[in-house]
């Protein structure tokens, strides 16, 4: 009779979202492999057979946030307003930050390296970036602007992330209703600027 597999992917989940919790609470380098194990309820050697090393279970980290961030941008139905699209992503991207904060944490609290969404040749480096990217493009091919579509991205991107940061550091002191209409206003007003040519 076969073995039991012990090592499978329902402990890798689990040892996924207690590093995801550990790490927003206390960062990433309170995280060790063999604390991990004991909250998990498990042995370090399954730890280390599953994931190799930290290294290896924060890059999977990662991946994981920056994938569940991607589907939920994703899934924005696109219409043939490419500026109304994007500001519903941006709203999808607040919704979905402020429902994964541990993700959130995981993806942009300093865990792993940073870097830029998009490389200066325009092609997105995180798939979740790909449908802001695309509904730039798509608005810019309209409107027949030169602006320089990375630009424009890491304007939008810069707006809607630094808002939604301090919005998750508790730093914007308003109501959750007038919080809401800032994270619009401000977001409208950084779209405005490139739609009418102002910032480009």
């Amino acid at each position: 009779m076969a073995r039991p597999r012990i090592h499978d992917d329902a402990l890798r989940d689990q040892l996924l979202d207690v590093a995801a919790q550990e790490i927003a609470g206390h960062g990433p380098d309170a995280l060790s492999m063999r604390g991990l194990a004991v909250t998990a309820g498990t042995s370090t050697r399954a730890v280390y057979t599953l994931f190799g090393g930290k290294p290896e279970l924060m890059a999977e980290l990662c991946d994981r946030a920056s994938a569940d961030l991607g589907r939920s941008q994703l899934s924005v139905a696109l219409s043939d307003d490419p500026a109304a699209d994007l500001m519903e992503l941006g709203r999808n991207y607040r919704h979905w930050a402020l429902t994964n904060q541990h993700s959130f944490a995981i993806l942009f609290g300093g865990a792993v390296d940073s870097i830029l969404p998009v490389d200066f040749d325009g092609s997105p480096r995180f798939d979740s970036m790909t449908p802001l990217s695309d509904a730039v493009h798509r608005l810019l091919a309209r409107l027949g602007s030169a602006a320089d579509p990375n630009a424009v991205v890491l304007s939008l991107w810069v707006v809607v992330h630094g808002f939604v940061t301090l919005e998750l550091n508790g730093l914007i002191l308003a109501p959750d209703d007038v919080v809401a209409q800032l994270f619009e206003t401000n977001t409208r007003a950084t779209l405005s600027a490139w739609t009418s040519g102002a910032a480009g």
